[in-house]
């Protein structure tokens, strides 16, 4: 059980208020009859705050008639041997050693301030987009062979050749009833970049001056002169006779 704490306190006293519990009940004093007296718990007639005395000062210890004591430089040469001067320490005394610094209580390190992280999502980026984030620049995926703008037939299977005598037969063409002549495969050889090849990318680069380096290769892709040049030579020609300049993307010029 829990006891309400009581304060009983009265604007004209000087004594302290009390504060504590109170335990008794009284039949008489109740909710509807607060200032009743009940004479048989309570004694009225005693003023308790007559008897009480403020306490008074603390007595001081130092005494006003005696003098301080001096302090004398003498040095008995009985003490010499031993007493060391005030501020004096010895070789050990005052460092601390590695076994003591283990022993040493750690104390708590003050709690890091601590912030929400601020989420950064890039991308994704894909190829022929005008705006080219430069960061992200060195981490461009890169295909191992240059892809030709259809796209890579997953479904191809290059034809099985056999010798019989001095005849060469295809047998994916006997087996479907078509001509025996190889059917044509994808060249993914490295066209050579000619003169005619660089004349035709100078002026699409001055055609295209405002555009952006994937803007061009797509454009150059387009053309008859150029479709067979793989992105990878038109962009390394690009940045070799074209400067690039910032004018709010990624532009070229010549």
């Amino acid at each position: 059980m829990t006891l309400r704490m009581k304060l009983l306190q009265f604007t004209e006293d000087v004594r302290p208020a009390y504060y504590g519990t109170f335990t008794q009940k009284s039949s008489v004093i109740t909710g509807k009859t607060p200032f009743a007296q009940d004479t048989s718990n309570f004694d009225y007639e005693v003023d308790s705050e007559a008897e009480w005395e403020p306490e008074g000062e603390g007595e001081e210890i130092n005494s006003g008639d005696e003098d301080e004591e001096e302090v004398s430089d003498y040095v008995d040469p009985e003490d010499s041997g031993w007493v060391v001067p005030e501020g004096y320490l010895s070789d050990n005394e005052g460092v601390e050693g590695e076994h003591d610094q283990l022993n040493k209580p750690r104390t708590a390190n003050a709690p890091k301030k601590k912030a929400a992280i601020r989420k950064i999502v890039l991308g994704p980026y894909f190829e022929g987009e005008t705006d080219q984030d430069e960061a992200m620049k060195p981490f461009e995926m890169q295909f191992l062979i240059d892809i030709p703008e259809q796209g890579f037939d997953p479904f191809f299977e290059e034809l099985s050749r056999k010798k019989t005598g001095n005849i060469t037969s295809f047998t994916n063409a006997a087996n479907i009833g078509i001509s025996s002549t190889p059917q044509s495969i994808p060249n993914h050889n490295k066209v050579e970049f000619t003169e005619e090849h660089k004349n035709a990318l100078i002026n699409l680069i001055n055609e295209k001056q405002s555009d952006s380096i994937p803007s061009i290769i797509s454009e150059a892709k387009a053309t008859d002169i150029l479709k067979d040049v793989s992105k990878r030579q038109l962009e390394a020609r690009i940045k070799d006779i074209a400067i690039k300049e910032k004018r709010g993307s990624d532009t070229v010029s010549e």
